[in-house]
């Protein structure tokens, strides 16, 4: 009908009171790091100080007897209360590598959790975590994308057969014709550096497992509650209506906090194994170590560029290889 407005007309470029502002503005808003429950234990994690190595021994005894200690897990402890997971998109030849709540076996980036430890302040947990002690045998790293695709790289995960996750072609038209027919080829390489996310809030989980109701209320600084309700529940064996997961306040996240993290499962299975509260929130160096985005270490292109034979302002034709590296496990 004339005369009617647009849904949007008088909104575009106006500015707008957001809802959610008054209460963080005047300190009122609640993180994950704002809430300890009663009779909570606190987590500090043992990470791996290599980029490939095989596991050959973890000595926890000193750490176990250390002040103010609850519990040390380490793969073994977890592994038989927890089914492995892959992260996989719904993309056609992706392969993702089983994962799992601590290293197995074997380390394969920086910062993999290798221990959880438990304790009555995140102080304490620290320094018996500093008494873990881990033996690795290094094996051959995998840092370029590029060489990583080459026959004979080491392979990050061996059961695999490869370390190409998946792979796909865009394009149309004769490209290689053009290329033959073209006066001037151009090929660049370009990288980029290694980058991450880094939120005002880093990563953080509030664990609390009912032992008589069999249910767990875990409070995350993440963007996904509801995928990791869904996560959480069929990798822990509970049903769905029994996983409760909490978010308020997100202090940042660019899509680093959409992930199922090995360190947050850990969490929620240490408050399932000792029947308490589990609180673990990160420090700036674990985040700069684990989080998702810190791991795509770099991003290999080649591009060659072919103006068109006999003229001078025609658009060029263009084919690029863009080789992008992602962590050593999909995080999805």
């Amino acid at each position: 009908m004339s005369g009617d407005r647009t849904v949007t007309e008088g909104w575009v470029g106006r500015r707008v009171r957001r809802t959610e502002d008054p209460r963080i503005l005047l300190g009122r808003g609640r993180f994950a790091d704002d809430v300890t429950p009663l009779r909570c234990l606190h987590a500090a994690f043992v990470r791996s100080p290599v980029a490939h190595a095989t596991i050959t021994a973890i000595d926890t005894a000193d750490a176990r007897s250390a002040p103010g200690v609850t519990a040390v897990f380490t793969a073994a402890d977890l592994d038989p209360h927890c089914r492995p997971w892959k992260g996989l998109l719904d993309w056609p030849g992706m392969v993702a590598a089983d994962q799992r709540p601590l290293a197995s076996g074997a380390v394969r980036y920086v910062g993999e959790p290798v221990a959880i430890v438990l304790a009555g302040s995140r102080a304490l947990a620290e320094d018996a975590a500093g008494m873990v002690v881990v033996d690795y045998a290094d094996l051959p790293p995998v840092s370029d994308a590029v060489r990583a695709l080459e026959p004979g790289a080491p392979l990050v995960h061996p059961e695999l057969g490869t370390n190409r996750a998946f792979e796909g072609e865009f394009g149309g038209g004769d490209v290689e014709g053009a290329f033959a027919d073209a006066v001037t080829v151009v090929e660049v390489g370009m990288t980029t550096a290694r980058h991450t996310a880094v939120a005002m809030e880093p990563r953080g989980a509030v664990a609390e497992f009912d032992p008589v109701a069999r249910s767990l209320t875990v409070r995350l600084s993440t963007q996904a509650p509801h995928m990791l309700q869904a996560a959480i529940a069929e990798l822990l064996g509970l049903g769905e209506n029994a996983v409760r997961v909490l978010t308020d306040e997100v202090g940042g996240a660019f899509g680093m906090k959409a992930h199922v993290y090995s360190d947050e499962i850990a969490t929620c299975l240490a408050s399932m194994l000792t029947g308490r509260p589990v609180k673990w929130v990160q420090d700036r160096a674990e985040s700069l170590q684990s989080d998702t985005q810190l791991a795509t270490s770099g991003y290999a292109l080649r591009s060659r560029w072919t103006p068109t034979a006999g003229s001078s302002g025609s658009a060029p034709r263009r084919s690029a290889t863009a080789v992008p590296t992602r962590s050593t496990r999909a995080a999805w």
